[in-house]
């Protein structure tokens, strides 16, 4: 979940209709769902672990979490939420995410999801969130969908940031 939305919610004790099967939670429960967590996920999280009740009084755990440092693994797997089951990400998408470190999702948390396989390492300075920001600004005048001025911004700050080329030895930052 959060390779995909950057956050995440999962609910021990709680069948697929909602209904509650009911939990015997206690402290050293809740601690230890905690601590398997951390073991588990890697870059580490810090997951909020809790014990609810569901709507017909029974008792189960709740645990989210937040994130933005993509990709997260499992137990050394990596995985993307889709609908209610996790997919395996293919070394392909991994590497996309690993290189660019940017995933973007559309605000109706749709399925429409994209990752930017363009910039550097060198992008995560100071100022260059200001300088995507006036990117995404400037092309809404033109692109009318916010996901799709959003894509495209990144798209283009990245490849600007990309090392020069060989043919002209310049990029778009070397003009301003």
């Amino acid at each position: 979940m959060l390779n995909r939305n950057n956050k995440g919610e999962v609910c021990y004790g709680v069948d697929d209709n909602g209904d509650g099967l009911g939990l015997t939670i206690g402290t050293k429960i809740l601690i230890d769902v905690k601590e398997r967590i951390k073991i588990l996920v890697n870059p580490a999280i810090l997951p909020k672990v809790i014990d609810v009740k569901t709507d017909d009084g029974k008792a189960c755990i709740r645990v989210t979490a937040e994130g933005t440092s993509i990709p997260y693994s499992c137990d050394g797997r990596y995985f993307i939420r889709n609908c209610a089951s996790d997919d395996k990400i293919d070394q392909e998408v991994l590497i996309q995410m690993v290189e660019s470190n940017v995933a973007i999702k559309d605000k109706d948390a749709t399925e429409k999801l994209s990752y930017i396989d363009r910039g550097t390492l060198g992008m995560a300075t100071a100022g260059s969130g200001d300088v995507l920001s006036g990117i995404i600004t400037g092309l809404l005048g033109y692109i009318e969908n916010e996901y799709d001025a959003t894509v495209a911004a990144a798209y283009i700050n990245g490849l600007a940031r990309e090392p020069r080329s060989k043919k002209n030895g310049r990029n778009i930052y070397d003009f301003f």
